[in-house]
């Protein structure tokens, strides 16, 4: 489970990172690093995942079982997206200057609320993976990535929202 979880992380995270990893002199430790990074939120991803799997929190499509309990997570993901640490973490993973491991430190706060989605939509689900490594680099590379993080606050709030109300 565990291997799936550093697999999936570096599939999503690893290519964006590539910009700032030609920006340094140093791109073998910087990769690592940034790998590093992720495989350690990989491994506590599938920890977690295990734990709920453990007590039937979870369905056969790896979502989370409990309808309230996904409306609060998706709730809490879009809070977070509107905050200030999302965006400052947001700002220093989009620096002009780099290095390893304030780097891969400040991407992982910008983004890690963001695979939380994943308990709710399934974690293999394939499609949403692919969206929310998107939904990653277009707020890290576009000129107006902050504002779309807000965007995808207020949604997630929203959709958190209606899948209250619909218990």
């Amino acid at each position: 489970m565990a291997g799936m979880w550093v697999a999936m992380m570096a599939v999503m995270m690893l290519p964006g990172s590539a910009p700032a990893a030609l920006r340094t002199e140093r791109k073998l430790p910087f990769f690592v690093i940034y790998f590093v990074s992720w495989a350690a939120f990989g491994v506590a991803a599938a920890g977690l995942q295990f734990f709920l799997e453990s007590r039937h929190f979870i369905t056969e499509d790896m979502a989370l079982a409990n309808p309230t309990v996904a409306g609060f997570l998706l709730i809490a993901i879009g809070g977070y997206e509107l905050t200030t640490w999302k965006h400052e973490f947001l700002q220093a993973c989009r620096a002009a200057h780099v290095a390893g491991r304030p780097y891969s430190l400040a991407c992982l706060g910008a983004s890690w609320a963001l695979m939380g989605t994943l308990f709710v939509v399934g974690v293999m689900d394939y499609a949403w993976i692919a969206l929310l490594a998107l939904l990653m680099a277009a707020q890290k590379f576009l000129p107006w990535g902050s504002a779309l993080a807000s965007a995808a606050g207020i949604g997630f709030i929203i959709w958190g929202g209606l899948k209250l109300l619909v218990v």
